[in-house]
């Protein structure tokens, strides 16, 4: 089996003429999401406060943010109302 980090490699050089790899351009969602996330991680202290003890801070992060790519339609509500939403499910 060859290596699989030099087969892709291989592949994005020859996308686009062998030269170097254009930059990526990042999705509207994408910058949604890392707003929400930068807002999630102000609130971070009073999430952390009111979660079970079973539940760490961490893995709550990771839901909000899971739900916020499964449902985009969440990152147009208004944000103090997400955050209220969150703070009451933790």
């Amino acid at each position: 089996m060859s290596n699989v980090k030099d087969r892709v490699r291989q592949r994005r050089q020859q996308g686009n003429g062998g030269g170097e790899q254009a930059p990526a351009r990042r999705s509207e969602l994408d910058v949604k999401v890392d707003k929400a996330r930068h807002m999630f991680g102000r609130m971070q202290d009073e999430f952390a406060a009111a979660l079970p003890k079973h539940v760490g801070i961490d893995r709550f992060m990771r839901m909000a943010v899971t739900c916020m790519r499964k449902n985009p339609a969440l990152l147009d509500c208004d944000p103090p109302s997400v955050l209220a939403a969150l703070l009451e499910a933790a």
